[in-house]
């Protein structure tokens, strides 16, 4: 490693669980530098359509208490 490298690593171990959190995601966001010019309207679309689809009753919500009971059992 560099340095530069071991001075980063080191700063990093005095920081809080959640600031390594944030770090970690601006360091994962980071590695892609291409935009989709759509994305953006595309998520927008999609929440527009499961909202109408949970309004209409065609699907119907799951509370986090379910949710947790389904996923560990």
């Amino acid at each position: 490693m560099t340095a530069k490298m071991n001075q980063v690593m080191s700063e990093l171990e005095t920081l809080s669980a959640s600031e390594k959190g944030m770090i970690a995601q601006y360091l994962i966001a980071s590695l892609d530098d291409r935009e989709d010019a759509n994305s953006m309207e595309k998520w927008v679309n999609l929440a527009k359509d499961r909202y109408a689809s949970l309004e209409s009753g065609a699907v119907k919500s799951v509370t986090w208490e379910d949710m947790k009971q389904n996923i560990l059992g």
